[in-house]
């Protein structure tokens, strides 16, 4: 599939998402596909709220999870786009209105990237790569599914309620254990 079909794949899903998240209280208006090559290989997509206050209720209460989940579901299940290298990512405001804006909100996600890389790298985190508050004061949130006792998936957002810090978790557990 070359760049424009991938790009109306992903913008068919991307509208999906917008469409039926549309009843939730802080649901994203908008949203943009940032794909530059020569800067970084992953296509990045941006769900944006109208404002700082919507897209905090929307990391607290999980509609951020839920669309990053259900863009992942979506995908995982298109043949044509399984193996996509992509970056859901969020935040507040209006479209950028020109390249210049769409190439610094890109370096932004893209710097993102790399300090989530260098956590990974380091292993010990005390500080958040994201946000650089303390990382321990991060929570932890999700939703046990089915019979579950525990979830097995979720969201982090950090407790600094100007914060827009985010991050998804998994865990496995033993037979039993949920």
């Amino acid at each position: 599939m070359n760049i424009e079909e991938t790009a109306d794949q992903i913008e068919i899903i991307l509208r999906g998402a917008i469409e039926a998240s549309s009843n939730y209280e802080a649901a994203p208006h908008n949203y943009c596909i940032l794909f530059n090559p020569q800067l970084d290989e992953r296509w990045v997509l941006v769900f944006l709220f109208k404002n700082s206050d919507k897209h905090r209720i929307a990391l607290e209460n999980g509609v951020c999870f839920w669309l990053h989940q259900y863009f992942t579901d979506c995908v995982s299940k298109d043949t044509k786009l399984n193996n996509l290298n992509s970056y859901v990512a969020f935040d507040s405001g209006e479209l950028p209105e020109n390249q210049e804006e769409y190439g610094q909100l890109h370096e932004k996600f893209v710097a993102e990237l790399e300090s989530l890389k260098n956590e990974s790298v380091d292993g010990h985190v005390e500080i958040c790569g994201l946000c650089e508050h303390d990382f321990n004061k991060h929570q932890m949130l999700g939703q046990a599914q089915g019979d579950e006792i525990a979830p097995s998936r979720g969201w982090m957002i950090c407790p600094d309620k100007k914060c827009a810090c985010f991050r998804t978790w998994s865990a496995s557990y033993s037979d039993g254990d949920t």
